[in-house]
C-alpha cells in the first residue's frame, strides 16, 4: 500500500471544481466577441472577482498565471526590474521558482542577493537585512515541504518601514490558513 502525501502540491481536483470547469470546458478564447467568447470572458472575470474578495484583493490584481513557478517568476523580476535598487532579499527557503529568480538576478543582471536565515525548524527569525532599502522582499508564507509558517506579518512591515515591497508566495497557505492581502500589505 502506497500512502500520496504532497495534497500541497498536487490534489486530485474538487468535485466542486471539476464540475465548474466541466460547465466552462465548452468556452472559447475569453477575448473572442461571438457568444462562446462573451461566456468565457464572463466566467473568467467572474472568478477573478471572487478569487479577490477571497484573499483580500482588488479584481484588478488578480492575475492567471499557467502555475505558481510562472507567478513567483513575474512578481520577482518585476519587482527588481521596476526599481533603481539593486539589492533583493529572500528567505533562505524560498521555493526553488524564487530561489532560482533570485539567483538569476544576482548571476545574470548584477543584484547583490542576501538571504534571511532561518532557525532550525525553518523560521525567518533574523530581520535585520531588511533595515535598509532592497528592490524587493520575497518571503513565502507556507514552506511547500515542511509546512512551515513564516512571520509574513513581520517580513512585510519591516519591508514596510524601509520602503522595500514585498512578494509573498501564498501558494501553500491558501486553504490552510487565513490570507489577506489587504491586511498584511503585500
Amino acid at each position: 500500500m502506497s500512502h500520496y502525501f504532497d495534497h500541497a502540491a498536487t490534489s486530485p481536483m474538487r468535485e466542486a471544481a471539476r464540475e465548474a470547469w466541466l460547465r466552462h470546458a465548452g468556452h472559447r478564447n475569453a477575448g473572442g466577441q461571438y457568444a462562446s467568447g462573451r461566456a468565457a470572458r464572463g466566467a473568467l472575470e467572474g472568478a477573478r472577482e471572487e478569487i479577490a474578495e477571497l484573499l483580500g484583493a482588488e479584481p484588478v490584481e488578480v492575475v492567471f498565471t499557467g502555475s505558481g513557478t510562472e507567478a513567483d517568476n513575474i512578481a520577482v523580476l518585476g519587482l527588481y526590474r521596476a526599481s533603481p535598487l539593486n539589492r533583493a532579499v529572500g528567505s533562505a527557503v524560498e521555493h526553488p521558482a524564487v530561489r532560482e529568480a533570485l539567483a538569476h538576478l544576482g548571476s545574470r543582471e548584477g543584484a547583490e542577493v542576501e538571504w534571511l536565515p532561518v532557525d532550525a525548524g525553518g523560521h525567518v527569525r533574523d530581520l535585520s537585512a531588511l533595515g535598509r532599502p532592497a528592490a524587493l522582499v520575497a518571503c513565502m508564507y507556507a514552506n511547500n515541504e515542511t509546512g512551515a509558517l513564516q512571520p509574513v506579518e513581520r517580513v512585510v512591515a519591516a519591508a514596510r518601514a524601509a520602503g522595500t515591497p514585498v512578494h509573498i508566495d501564498a501558494v501553500q497557505a491558501l486553504g490552510r490558513c487565513a490570507v489577506d492581502f489587504r491586511a498584511l500589505g503585500a
